[in-house]
């Protein structure tokens, strides 16, 4: 596993050498277990998506993902929770949390702003594995 800082995220990355089939190996499990209110990208129906654990156990993570805004680089929670488990292969990088931009009070009009770097690393992460 390859821990990455960019500005003031720390980063840590499933590696994609020792990703087989997109597939995190069991003894790497336990490096990339998020606790519950980290922030991960996960891999989700052939895409990356961007999300706040909210549950785990032993074998999945259970994520509430927020939506793209209409500035790029900038996230929102959806009008309702999008949230499902998902196994802890699938976790592609846990994030630190992102930066609240905006001044509304109300949780689902909040933005959250992510890095330019960080997405790119993102997707970078997600091409490797495919």
């Amino acid at each position: 596993m390859e821990e990455f800082s960019i500005s003031d995220y720390h980063i840590q990355e499933k590696s994609p050498q020792s990703a087989e089939n997109g597939e995190l190996p069991q003894e790497n499990v336990a490096a990339m277990s998020p606790k519950i209110s980290d922030w991960v990208a996960v891999v989700y129906d052939d895409n990356w998506y961007v999300g706040q654990v909210t549950d785990k156990n032993e074998v999945k993570v259970q994520v509430n993902f927020v939506m793209k805004s209409e500035k790029p680089g900038t996230y929102k929670w959806p009008s309702r929770w999008d949230e499902i488990w998902i196994t802890y292969d699938e976790l592609l990088l846990i994030l630190q949390a992102p930066k609240l931009v905006g001044k509304s009070k109300s949780k689902n009009k909040r933005c959250f702003s992510i890095p330019k770097d960080t997405l790119d690393l993102i997707d970078n992460t997600f091409n490797a594995l495919k």
